[in-house]
């Protein structure tokens, strides 16, 4: 399937001029189509659809010059089992995507371990969840089977949505290895699995919580063996996942959480002189904590937000080590911009010296820094600007730093 990329562009740039014809009040380009979006969501059936456009420029330091893009179309669906069955607290959530761009995985042009972007990959059209969820016990037990994303289940980033690079807006990348890790299904490349939650009380936000999956890692491949996400067989090996975590309200919120994987699989053995040496299993663990440092309003509104995050895998099997990522986000930093974001961020990527000899390759640790900026020109229309640097790119100390201006844009059909 193709798209005109001018019409993709057209779609991404268009409410730049209806911003002064649409209804402010709206949280969607296209309104509620005559009341027709409000009465799906009244009988069960809710829909939603937006755009991301991410656009980054070498300022300097990259192999290759030149501005770059990525965009991706997401479609999303749920329908309300309760209206249409009669089962209690039971959704079926479904949705796609369209993804496009220049130089796919935008990394290997500014040679960088990390991604620049959480939606840069290689284009498609394809479904990608596909779920059963039911929530039971007031809300306090719940359940989830299907084609799920593991990785956000279990290593979600918190405090992210100022940001746009890969490890401060989705997950720290030693979670997210495609071909090595642990390989639990991330999207858009969600494979069966099923998740459990358990928690102490009814508030979300207010809660001690214990959450187990089981996924398949499809052979070590949960991400580029399926075009179009319509195979649906099981090839394991079997991944499972274990979170532990607390969520507090309050003028100061705060959460805390520790988790792990584990897959039963079989990996190289990168500390061997003999390629062929395997060693079974492979798992990461990782800790995280945030907290509102500060509150800007009597409302709660406007605050800042701080989290850290540190990962760990074993050396002899992953290129990531240890990862830790520090960041801080302040909601509202300007009184009269209360819906606006800043983001500042850091991670620092301790690599395997056992990987950079196994491959010959001068790596020690990576740093990233993110500085971002996310306004809202409308409710359905937000533009982000931002600044990253790549200092030690791949770990590489002999290499001058990357820097790179970047922009995204959101539409909200």
């Amino acid at each position: 399937m193709k798209i005109n990329y001018h019409f993709i562009w057209t779609l991404t740039f268009a409410p730049l001029s209806a911003l002064l014809f649409a209804n402010d009040a709206s949280e969607n380009l296209l309104g509620d189509f005559g009341g027709l979006r409000t009465s799906l969501a009244e009988g069960g059936f809710g829909i939603k659809a937006k755009h991301i456009l991410d656009v980054y420029d070498d300022i300097s330091g990259a192999p290759k010059n030149g501005a770059l893009y990525f965009g991706r179309l997401q479609v999303d669906a749920t329908l309300d089992l309760n209206q249409y069955l009669g089962i209690s607290g039971a959704t079926i959530a479904i949705g796609g995507i369209h993804q496009y761009g220049h130089h796919f995985y935008n990394r290997r042009t500014f040679d960088v371990l990390t991604n620049p972007s959480t939606i840069e990959s290689r284009q498609f059209t394809r479904l990608t969840n596909l779920s059963l969820n039911q929530v039971l016990m007031d809300g306090m037990l719940g359940y989830k089977i299907g084609k799920i994303d593991g990785v956000a289940e279990f290593g979600l980033q918190e405090y992210n949505t100022a940001f746009m690079n890969l490890e401060l807006n989705y997950v720290p990348r030693i979670i997210l290895q495609p071909s090595t890790g642990t390989n639990l299904p991330f999207h858009p490349g969600e494979k069966w699995g099923a998740v459990v939650k358990y928690q102490t009380g009814i508030d979300p936000n207010n809660t001690s919580y214990l959450k187990i999956g089981f996924f398949d890692t499809n052979n070590y491949d949960v991400y580029e063996d399926d075009p179009n996400g319509l195979t649906f067989d099981y090839s394991g090996p079997l991944a499972y996942a274990l979170e532990l975590g607390i969520r507090r309200p309050g003028p100061a919120t705060s959460y805390a959480k520790i988790g792990a994987h584990w897959n039963e699989g079989s990996y190289p053995d990168l500390s061997s002189a003999t390629r062929s040496n395997q060693v079974n299993n492979n798992f990461v663990v990782y800790a995280g904590a945030g907290k509102t440092i500060a509150q800007f309003s009597k409302t709660q509104a406007r605050h800042l937000d701080g989290s850290v995050m540190w990962s760990y895998a074993p050396k002899n099997r992953n290129l990531y080590h240890q990862q830790f990522i520090a960041l801080l986000r302040a909601v509202g930093p300007f009184a009269n911009r209360p819906m606006d974001e800043l983001g500042i961020g850091v991670v620092v990527s301790f690599l395997s010296d056992h990987y950079a000899r196994r491959n010959s390759l001068n790596m020690n640790e990576e740093y990233i820094f993110e500085l971002s900026y996310k306004t809202k020109l409308s409710p359905y229309f937000s533009i982000q600007p931002g600044f990253q640097a790549i200092r030690h790119p791949k770990g590489d100390k002999n290499r001058d730093t990357v820097y790179l201006a970047t922009l995204r844009t959101v539409i909200t059909f």
